[in-house]
């Protein structure tokens, strides 16, 4: 055959191979495939963050033995002290469902099971989904000419994959410092990655369109004025949440009478005034 015949016939290969498959949708298989490492992903972060425990299989004693130095039942019990129950409160901490910063080795544990639980699928669905787009099912002469897709591919396969391998390292980590009495931290305070990062970042193009319009429309120098003020209302209320923490004498004033009707400098302000002859109250 000539050069030309032969260009000819390539070309028409390629075109009929590319409008019989790079056309095409992706397939049933490749589409659950997809959704399975973003949701697998999604519930990996959530477990390696969460404060859940498997429940203990001991059964608790039926009958507690009593000791012969323990008080009787209608014994007057001691109240605690006043030093202790302010102490104890200033150093009570509220853990949430998820993002606790001292986890107990229960927890850590419950963590690491229940994560490698989850990314065994996520390595056989990932295997299968990159075998897939590397060996496509094709007929002979359209392998050369068939494309692979790599930005769907990077966005819900390999992304996805990333992602629940840092979790599931982190829950391994975070269980071996056991032994070691240390524990992985959240050094960002309350700024901490997010679980739902797969389904966050599929926004991060929207919004980076959104801000380059944003500042096509109003100018750069408007926009870094309204993020200046964006970011000191937030740092604003922050500092409003903080706690007032009450030390010394002003501590122990306001133990003292707070049982009482009236707030315990109300009656100190009245006679202050009433010994230098001003009426009002």
């Amino acid at each position: 055959m000539s050069p030309n015949m032969d260009l000819f016939e390539k070309i028409k290969t390629q075109v009929d191979c590319s409008s019989e498959y790079n056309f095409q949708g992706p397939s049933v298989s490749t589409i659950i495939f997809s959704i399975a490492l973003v949701i697998l992903a999604i519930l990996i972060e959530l477990v390696v963050h969460s404060n859940f425990t498997f429940k203990s299989s001991k059964r608790k004693p039926k009958y507690k033995p009593v000791a012969e130095d323990e008080p009787p039942e209608d014994a007057p019990t001691q109240q605690p002290e006043a030093e202790a129950s302010t102490t104890s409160s200033r150093t009570k901490k509220t853990v949430s469902g998820f993002f606790n910063n001292s986890p107990s080795p229960a927890i850590r544990k419950t963590r690491l099971i229940t994560a490698t639980i989850l990314y065994i699928p996520v390595v056989v669905i990932f295997s299968l989904r990159l075998g897939f787009a590397l060996h496509p099912n094709v007929r002979s002469g359209c392998e050369e000419f068939v494309e692979l897709g790599w930005p769907s591919i990077i966005l819900v396969g390999i992304f996805p994959f990333v992602i629940s391998t840092s979790a599931w390292l982190r829950a391994l980590v975070d269980w071996i410092l056991i032994r070691y009495n240390r524990t992985l931290s959240y050094t960002w305070g309350k700024w901490f990655w997010p679980p739902c990062l797969p389904v966050a970042c599929l926004f991060i193009p929207h919004f980076l369109v959104f801000g380059i319009l944003l500042v096509l429309a109003l100018g750069f120098k408007k926009c870094a004025v309204s993020l200046m003020g964006m970011v000191g209302k937030v740092s604003g209320l922050e500092e409003e949440e903080e706690e007032v923490e009450l030390v010394g004498e002003e501590e122990l004033g306001l133990l003292e009478d707070v049982d009482s009707d009236v707030p315990p400098a109300y009656e100190e302000a009245c006679e202050a005034r009433k010994r230098t002859g001003d009426d009002r109250v």
